[in-house]
């Protein structure tokens, strides 16, 4: 379902009844106050994997925050993130620092849980086919 950079950022159910997988921060990072900082997390979609978990395009993935960063002050940028079966770069998390302290994240220290969420993808009827993925963050809305 998942591949990482390394293995022990494979995101990761923390009991038999989580409904998401944590993620981890590959790195150091510090969110200066009221600001935005972009978390690297080494995570990637394996969507290419022939096994019975793999994710199908009749997926898609929430991500939220954990409650333990809010505790710090700090939120998602954008509330949460959706990220489509398609998505092929690494899984980034922007955090924004509402306090007027500066916040660290330690390196693996778990921010964010993705959950897999199944939908009907083909209930739109139109989609822009010129459309191709350019990066993340918004990356349908730009042209390659």
């Amino acid at each position: 379902m998942f591949k990482a950079l390394y293995p022990n950022l494979i995101p990761e159910k923390q009991t038999q009844y989580s409904a998401g997988f944590d993620i981890r921060s590959r790195a150091k990072v510090v969110v200066p106050p009221r600001s935005i900082e972009t978390v690297k997390t080494g995570v990637f979609i394996a969507n290419d994997s022939e096994d019975w978990y793999a994710l199908k395009d009749n997926h898609f993935i929430l991500m939220t925050l954990r409650s333990s960063l809010a505790k710090k002050g700090l939120t998602m940028a954008n509330g949460v993130g959706i990220i489509d079966m398609d998505y092929g770069d690494e899984i980034q998390v922007m955090l924004y620092n509402t306090t007027t302290d500066y916040v660290t994240i330690q390196r693996h220290e778990r921010i964010a849980q993705l959950i897999v969420i199944e939908h009907l993808p083909y209930l739109q009827g139109v989609y822009h086919k010129e459309s191709e993925r350019v990066g993340g963050f918004g990356s349908t809305g730009r042209i390659a």
